[in-house]
């Protein structure tokens, strides 16, 4: 009762501050879980369809992909109930949510679904990459992914046209077999100068972030990325996430290092020349642990909930506590 009444107010305090972060956690039971990575505090989980890639926006609606069917599920993030389901789209990598559309990494092509009409179509993204990770930023869907040679390779595709730029090879090498997770866009508040940040560790060996500026039309001017040493998170089951907080930073999430009945979130903030880590906390994993995911699982998009979807959440939390009560206190 008393965590319960916790959450109510956290979610009544929020309706009026604008910076509330709201993240969308893909869990071990399969559901989509609801954290508040400022507050620290659960907020609750719904759907049931193992969904391990989420995106979302504060339109109220998130849209996970359901692991290894190919499955689209729509769902609102206030209440849980399903909007849409658009079955048998693909078996996505990595997914994203621009505009009217949900884009995803499907081997080397990038597909597009409409969110109204549920119609999809696809572009070829260059063979010669093993494709990993995706963000949007401006009119541009980016692609991040790991070329046979062991360069990191970028490949932005216009979201006006759906045609795609030539990738860019970057000029640093890799180690062989890294793999690249989530990546997010941050824009820094007072330059407004926009990068790119995404994790990324080989087999055995230590765990980077990596950030790269964009020009403003989503495009690169150089193939150079500037990374460093991204601590306490372990690689077995699944690599840190990237999510875009408010001014000007970033979330990192994944498992923590020493369990993994444990989640880590790391801060990092954006300046004029750098990313700056800041705090990091642990709490029990969404679902009960990261046992059963695997690299291409990812969180929502961390986002603003508009206050008539925190209004919501909180009068879902009340009528919990109402219903508690009654059950507690039944007339006689």
């Amino acid at each position: 009762m008393r965590r319960l009444a916790t959450l109510a107010l956290v979610a009544s305090a929020v309706a009026a501050n604008a910076s509330f972060d709201l993240m969308l956690l893909p869990g071990n039971d399969g559901r989509i879980h609801r954290y508040d990575p400022q507050n620290r505090v659960g907020l609750g989980a719904y759907g049931a369809n193992e969904s391990g890639m989420i995106t979302a926006d504060n339109r109220g609606i998130s849209y996970a992909a359901t692991m290894f069917s190919g499955d689209l599920q729509a769902m609102n993030y206030s209440t849980g109930q399903q909007v849409a389901m658009y079955s048998g789209v693909t078996d996505y990598r990595a997914i994203e949510l621009a505009g009217n559309y949900v884009y995803g990494i499907a081997g080397t092509s990038l597909r597009r679904t409409n969110i109204v009409t549920g119609s999809s179509n696809t572009v070829g993204l260059d063979a010669a990459v093993t494709w990993q990770s995706l963000t949007t930023f401006g009119s541009h869907v980016i692609a991040i992914g790991r070329t046979t040679s062991n360069a990191l390779s970028f490949q932005s595709v216009s979201t006006n046209t759906f045609i795609a730029n030539p990738a860019l090879a970057s000029t640093n090498t890799l180690t062989s077999g890294t793999n690249i997770g989530k990546a997010a866009v941050v824009v820094n508040p007072i330059t407004n100068q926009a990068t790119m940040v995404f994790s990324m560790a080989a087999p055995a060996s230590t765990l980077f972030y990596s950030r790269k500026t964009l020009q403003s039309d989503g495009n690169f001017s150089t193939g150079v990325f500037i990374s460093g040493t991204l601590a306490n998170f372990a690689t077995a089951e699944m690599l840190p996430n990237v999510v875009a907080g408010h001014a000007g930073g970033v979330w990192f999430y994944g498992q923590d290092g020493t369990s993994a009945g444990l989640a880590r979130i790391t801060r990092g903030d954006m300046g004029s020349t750098s990313l700056s880590l800041g705090e990091s906390h642990t709490f029990t994993a969404p679902g009960g642990g990261f046992t059963n995911l695997n690299f291409s699982s990812h969180a929502g998009i961390v986002i603003a909930p508009e206050p008539g979807t925190i209004a919501a959440m909180g009068l879902g939390l009340a009528a919990v506590l109402r219903r508690r009560r009654s059950k507690s206190n039944p007339r006689t």
